[in-house]
C-alpha cells in the first residue's frame, strides 16, 4: 500500500551541516546568499574555462562577485527594473553564471533558452515573456537574435559574450559583456543604494526564473520558479549528496556539461556555489568530455544517462578486445564489487571481501574510475530514466550513481537515491520537506517548497496541473514502498524523454513532418533512446505520382517501400521539411515506412482519431528496434 504524506515513515536523518543551519536561518534569496558565499569563500576558485592557450583558467569567488555586481549596475543604469525579463541564449560558460546572478542582483527575472533552438522557437519565448534584454554567447546565437529585432517589440538591448559583427538598429542596442561589466563598474557607486534596495525587496517566494518546457499542445509553457523553489531543491536534493565531502573538508569540483538552461544543471550550480563553496569548470564540448574529465579531476559529475551509457559501452568494448581470459577477470571483479557494495551498505565489510575488492580495484575498477578523472566521489543522474544494468554496473566498480526523479515544474528534484543507500529499480527516496502520494489511478502527485508558482500567463494550464490542495500532478505513474522509495511504472503524459535528457513533445514535431506531401501520418519515438526516430505512413497517392520520375516499376506504391530510391526520397524530404522549424535534437535521424495506416478497429486510434502511442510502439517494436540497433 502506497504511503500517503500523513503516513510517511520516520527516518533517522544525518545531523545538518553548518551551511544548512545557516541556510535555515537565512533570507533564502539567491543573489543575497551568493553574496554571502562570495565573502565566505573569497579566495577559492569559483568558475573555470579553457583560455586561448588551451589551459583551464579560474577566477575566484571575489572576482565572480565583482563581475556580478558590475553587470547588475549596468542593467540598472540601462533601465532594467524589478521583475523585467532577461533572456540568456548561450552555451555553458562562466559568463552564463555571471549573467544569471547579475540579472537576479538587479531584481530582474532570468529566462534561459536552449542554444539549440531555432530562431522561430526563440522568437516565441522572447515574445511570450516580453523580454527586454537578451544575453547571447557567440555570432551564431547573435544572428538568431538579430533576425528577430523587428519581431520582438519589447527587446531593447543585446549583450554578447564574444565580439560579434554588430547589426545597427534604431531600437535595439548591442554591447559586448566585457564592455558592459567595465561600464557597470564605473556606475556601481551611483547604483549601489538602488541595488541594495532591490535586494531587500526580494522575497523568497518571488519568481526569479521562467524556464520554458515543451507541452503536448505545441507551444512551450513558461514554468515560473521562485528563489525558494531552487534553494530548497539545491540544499535537499544536491547539497545533501555531497555533505560528507564538505564535512571531511574536501574541495568539491564539478565539470559542467549539461546545459545551464536545463533545470537540473542550474540547481546543481546553485548548490555548489552557495552551499559548498565548490569549483565549477565548464567542459569544452561533449566530444572532449573524457579529456576535460582528466584535466579537471572532478569530485562530482552531474549527467543524463546517455553519458553513462557511452562510458559503459566503451568499457565493454575494451574488455571484448582483450580476449576471453580478460573477460573472466572482468566478470569476477564485477561480482566482487557488487558483494562489496552490498556489504558496505549493510555495514558488514569483512576482511576477505575487503581483500578481494582491493584486487578487483587494482585489476579493473581503477581503470574505469580514471575515465572520470580518478577523483569522483559522487555521480548524479537525472533528466531521463537510468537503466538498472547501468546503476548496478557503476555501483560494482565503485562509482555509485544517485538517480533522481522530477520535472522542471518541481525545480526539478522530487526524489533521489543517495550514494550510500541506492535501491536499484527505484528513483530514490522523497526529499525532506516534500510530500508525495499516489493517486487512485496511479499518478504521482507532489507537494512542497519545490513546486512551481505556475505557468506564466497560463492560469488554466496551471489549475490543470496543480489542484486546489496544492498537489502537482506529474503525469507519471508510480508506486511508493514503505521506505518512501519511488518506482516509476509508466507515463500519462506523451512527452518523450531521450537518454540525453532532452524532452520532445511529439505533437509539434509531427505537425511539422506532416507538412511533407509524401507523409500521411507520422509517429515519433525516442523514449530512453539517443535520438528521435519516426514511423511514417506514406501518402500513397503522392508517392505513386513520384513513381515514374524515380523509375519505379509497377503501379502499387506499397511494393516500393524498401526500394533505395524511395528511402532516399523520404530522407531528403524529412530534412527539407525540418529545416529551420525543428531543433537539431527534434529532427528524426531514422525512419521506417509502414504499409498501412492505423485504424480504430485495430485499437491503434482513439474514437477521435488520436494515435494510441503505447499500442503502436508495442505493435511496431521490431521496426523501432531496427532503427536503433541495426548498423
Amino acid at each position: 500500500m502506497s504511503a500517503t504524506p500523513e503516513e510517511k515513515p520516520k527516518f533517522v536523518r544525518r545531523p545538518p551541516t553548518e551551511i544548512e543551519v545557516w541556510y535555515q536561518k537565512s533570507s533564502k534569496v539567491i543573489p543575497r546568499l551568493f553574496r554571502d558565499a562570495a565573502k565566505r569563500y573569497k579566495n577559492r576558485d569559483a568558475l573555470g574555462a579553457k583560455n586561448a592557450a588551451g589551459d583551464y583558467e579560474y577566477y575566484s569567488y571575489e572576482e565572480l562577485d565583482r563581475r556580478v555586481q558590475a553587470l547588475a549596475a549596468y542593467l540598472v543604469e540601462n533601465g532594467i527594473v524589478r521583475n523585467d525579463h532577461v533572456g540568456i541564449l548561450a552555451e555553458n560558460r562562466p559568463e552564463w553564471t555571471v549573467s544569471d546572478l547579475g540579472t537576479m542582483t538587479a531584481g530582474a527575472v532570468v529566462v534561459p533558452i536552449y542554444p539549440t533552438l531555432t530562431a522561430i522557437q526563440v522568437k516565441f519565448i522572447l515574445n511570450h515573456c516580453d523580454a527586454k534584454v537578451v544575453i547571447c554567447s557567440n555570432q551564431e546565437q547573435y544572428d538568431k537574435v538579430q533576425s528577430l529585432f523587428d519581431q520582438v517589440p519589447t527587446m531593447s538591448l543585446v549583450i554578447a559574450f564574444d565580439a560579434v559583427k554588430v547589426t545597427e538598429h534604431e531600437r535595439v542596442r548591442t554591447i559586448i559583456i566585457s564592455d558592459a561589466i567595465e561600464q557597470g563598474r564605473g556606475k556601481l557607486a551611483d547604483h549601489r543604494v538602488e541595488i541594495e534596495k532591490r535586494l531587500e525587496s526580494i522575497d523568497c517566494n518571488d519568481v526569479c526564473s521562467i524556464i520554458y518546457t515543451s507541452g503536448t499542445t505545441g507551444n512551450p509553457k513558461g514554468v515560473m520558479l521562485t528563489h525558494l523553489n531552487f534553494l530548497s531543491n539545491a540544499n535537499d536534493g544536491i547539497h545533501s549528496q555531497i555533505a560528507d565531502l564538505i564535512r571531511e573538508g574536501k574541495q568539491v569540483r564539478e565539470l559542467s556539461f549539461l546545459p545551464l538552461a536545463h533545470c537540473f544543471e542550474r540547481v546543481t550550480y546553485y548548490a555548489l556555489i552557495i552551499f559548498a563553496g565548490g569549483t565549477i569548470a565548464y567542459a569544452e564540448s561533449i566530444d572532449l568530455l573524457v579529456k576535460n574529465l582528466s584535466e579537471v579531476k572532478p569530485t562530482t559529475v552531474v549527467s543524463v544517462p546517455r553519458v553513462y551509457e557511452k562510458v559503459y559501452a566503451r568499457v565493454m568494448g575494451e574488455v571484448a578486445k582483450k580476449g576471453p581470459f580478460a573477460k573472466k577477470v572482468f566478470d569476477w571483479s564485477i561480482r566482487v564489487g557488487r558483494q562489496f557494495y552490498e556489504a558496505k551498505k549493510a555495514k558488514k565489510v569483512g576482511l576477505v571481501i575487503r581483500f578481494l575488492h582491493a584486487i578487483a580495484t587494482r585489476l579493473v575498477f581503477k581503470n574505469i574510475q580514471d575515465k572520470f578523472g580518478g577523483n569522483v566521489v559522487s555521480l548524479l543522474s537525472g533528466g531521463a530514466p537510468l537503466g538498472r544494468h547501468l546503476a548496478e554496473f557503476f555501483c560494482s566498480v565503485g562509482l555509485p550513481i544517485s538517480e533522481g526523479y522530477g520535472l522542471t515544474e518541481t525545480s526539478p528534484i522530487i526524489t533521489t537515491n543517495r550514494p550510500t543507500r541506492i535501491e536499484f529499480g527505484t528513483v530514490g527516496q522523497v526529499l525532506r520537506g516534500v510530500d508525495v502520494k499516489i493517486a487512485e489511478d496511479g499518478e504521482i502527485l507532489a507537494r512542497g517548497p519545490n513546486i512551481m508558482k505556475g505557468y506564466y500567463k497560463e492560469p488554466e494550464a496551471t489549475a490543470a496541473t496543480i489542484d486546489g490542495d496544492g498537489w502537482l500532478h506529474t503525469g507519471d505513474l508510480g508506486s511508493l514502498d514503505d521506505q518512501n522509495f519511488l518506482r516509476i511504472t509508466g507515463r500519462k503524459k506523451e512527452i518523450i524523454i531521450m537518454s540525453n535528457g532532452k524532452n520532445v513533445a511529439p505533437d509539434p514535431v509531427e505537425r511539422v513532418l506532416l507538412e511533407c506531401a509524401l507523409i500521411e501520418r507520422a509517429v515519433i519515438v525516442g523514449d530512453n533512446k539517443p535520438f528521435i526516430a519516426v514511423l511514417i505512413v506514406p501518402n500513397f497517392d503522392s508517392l505513386k505520382a513520384k513513381g515514374a520520375s524515380l523509375g519505379l516499376e509497377g503501379d502499387d506504391p506499397k511494393k516500393w517501400l524498401a526500394d533505395p530510391k524511395v528511402l532516399a526520397l523520404y530522407e531528403k524530404e524529412l530534412q527539407a521539411v525540418s529545416e529551420g522549424k525543428l531543433a537539431k535534437f527534434e529532427v528524426p535521424k531514422k525512419f521506417a515506412l509502414l504499409s498501412r495506416d492505423f485504424t480504430i478497429e485495430d485499437n491503434e486510434l482513439t474514437p477521435t482519431l488520436k494515435v494510441k502511442r503505447r499500442i503502436v510502439s508495442q505493435r511496431y517494436a521490431a521496426k523501432i528496434d531496427k532503427m536503433y540497433y541495426d548498423k
